[in-house]
């Protein structure tokens, strides 16, 4: 089944060993990150932060490293946009911040991408503001149609990937900020968000997953898996057929993160109430045949770390990238 189950991304964009000390996370997410988290829905089930600044780029495949190859992580359908048209008109301007939060993950007609709601937000640096409001004039010219979202104009257009049907809507809230969303009732509600309407926050601080998150590394992600939309996720570990998780009742979340600052191993966390965890995540993440031998160990009863080094090539990281990003909700199937 592994062999069945790719990061988009990758294509995109182009036993365990000793235990290993869990790098003490520190606590919360900034403000700036803060501010687009409350714009979320509510029900957004997974949420994927880059921190900069860095270059809107394409990693250079097979030698980008796993800093950007992740880092492009919730900035792929900018990336891809209008047949790159967005990416050729913004290549090296330098991103502040981007985030994506996304929901409802569901099988495609064939192969390829998993569709789902989301939105990318992308703030660039203060220097570029006139550059992105010009590509965005572009992006509203050349599009299928425009609509109107409250004041906002919004550039729509479709592509097929694989055999899939996707719409994208291309806005500009703010100067020097891009949203590209999958789904016009997803992106309507952020817009309401962002004018003050917040009665209830997408990943509370409440969420236990929080606590063993390092939330100011430059690249971190958040799952807090959702029965909501389970029956249809085969990214969902409440879904029996499941295919890049494995099935777990009592699953709460997933986290991530990487800082190379303070070294090159790439840490995660599995969260779940079930007595079967630490056999679970051995199986999905210990591949011997594939030199994928992360160090797990539990921090406490049904949490489970897992710790990757990550400084070499692409072919010494790809399944614990491929695996991670299963975890997220964002798959392909090959």
């Amino acid at each position: 089944m592994l062999v069945r189950m790719c990061l988009i991304f990758s294509f995109l964009l182009m036993g365990a060993g000793p235990a290993r000390e869990l790098a003490v996370p520190k606590p919360g997410m900034s403000v700036a990150v803060r501010e687009i988290v409350e714009w979320l829905p509510p029900d957004s089930e997974s949420l994927i932060v880059s921190q900069g600044p860095f270059a809107f780029k394409k990693a250079t495949f097979p030698t980008h490293s796993f800093l950007d190859s992740t880092r492009a992580l919730p900035l792929f359908l900018a990336l891809q946009f209008q047949g790159e048209s967005l990416y050729e008109l913004l290549q090296g301007q330098k991103i502040t911040l981007a985030v994506e939060g996304s929901r409802r993950f569901t099988a495609p007609e064939g192969l390829g991408l998993l569709p789902y709601e989301g939105c990318q937000v992308l703030q660039f640096e203060k220097e570029s503001h006139q550059s992105v409001g010009d590509a965005f004039k572009v992006c509203l010219q050349k599009a299928e149609k425009n609509i109107q979202l409250g004041k906002l104009n919004i550039a729509v257009f479709t592509d097929c990937w694989e055999r899939d049907d996707w719409t994208l809507y291309l806005a500009q809230p703010r100067a020097g900020m891009l949203l590209c969303a999958t789904n016009q009732s997803f992106l309507e509600e952020m817009l309401k968000r962002m004018q003050g309407e917040q009665p209830k926050r997408a990943f509370p601080d409440t969420l236990k997953e929080w606590k063993f998150l390092n939330a100011t590394a430059p690249v971190w992600g958040l799952r807090h898996f959702s029965l909501k939309f389970s029956e249809t996720d085969p990214t969902s570990p409440f879904d029996e057929g499941a295919v890049s998780v494995l099935p777990d009742e009592g699953a709460i979340g997933f986290v991530f993160w990487f800082d190379p600052q303070q070294d090159q191993t790439a840490r995660a966390v599995y969260l779940s109430k079930s007595k079967k965890a630490a056999e679970l995540v051995k199986l999905r993440w210990q591949y011997a045949e594939e030199k994928l031998t992360p160090a797990i160990r539990e921090l406490e009863p049904g949490i489970l770390e897992i710790a990757e080094p990550v400084d070499g090539n692409l072919e010494e990281w790809y399944y614990f990238q491929l695996i991670l990003m299963g975890y997220l909700g964002h798959a392909v199937y090959i």
